[in-house]
């Protein structure tokens, strides 16, 4: 994994990665989303199919996801588990994206794990210890996400309720903040902090 960005604040890693110890849980997940397939976004649950390798009855099922889907089931994570693939015209070029059919790495529990998350809002947005994660599903209306914020991305929200149109992730905060840039209609600004998923 090569960094391409430089952001505003360290964080010590890079989205998807593991930065605490403690009690942990992923879920393997058959990826079923043609685009938009990138570490710390957001899946849903979509299904389950037989395991490739032993495709009998009675065997066990690989459950089936989508980014943004609306039944949460994880966050794509462990960056450094999965081959490069490159970019478009680069095949040697950093990817932290997975293509369609992939076998990822889903979190539901974490200690701490480093997140891309968006600003929403056309303000600049403090992130701070202690607020609630929510991300954009598939049902999420143009309406709801002026700024384009991707599908399966994350945001943060204060108090109980998540914003309109918005997916809030069960039992998760974020435990380490920062200052999100104002975002612009259709040019959403992201940073990079840490999350605790717990059950």
């Amino acid at each position: 994994m090569l960094q391409t960005t430089v952001r505003r604040a360290y964080t010590g890693g890079f989205a998807g990665q593991l930065v605490a110890d403690g009690p942990r849980r992923a879920k393997p997940g058959r990826i079923m989303s043609d685009a938009g397939n990138a570490m710390s976004r957001a899946f849903g649950w979509l299904g389950e199919e037989p395991n490739p390798g032993d495709p009998q009855a009675g065997t066990a099922n690989v459950a089936t996801v989508e980014v943004g889907g609306d039944v949460f089931f994880g966050v794509l994570g462990q960056p450094t588990s999965y081959a490069l693939f490159g970019t478009v015209g680069d095949t040697l070029g950093a990817s932290n994206e997975l293509p369609e059919g992939s076998l990822g790495e889903f979190f539901d529990m974490v200690t701490g794990m480093i997140v891309e998350v968006f600003n929403e809002t056309t303000a600049v947005k403090n992130i701070e210890f202690g607020n609630g994660v929510a991300y954009v599903s598939g049902a999420t209306t143009a309406g709801e996400n002026p700024q384009g914020v991707p599908v399966g991305g994350l945001v943060t929200f204060t108090g109980a309720t998540a914003p309109a149109g918005m997916t809030a992730i069960p039992n998760a905060r974020v435990v380490s903040g920062t200052a999100a840039p104002a975002s612009a209609a259709g040019d959403p600004e992201s940073v990079l902090v840490v999350i605790q998923l717990t059950q």
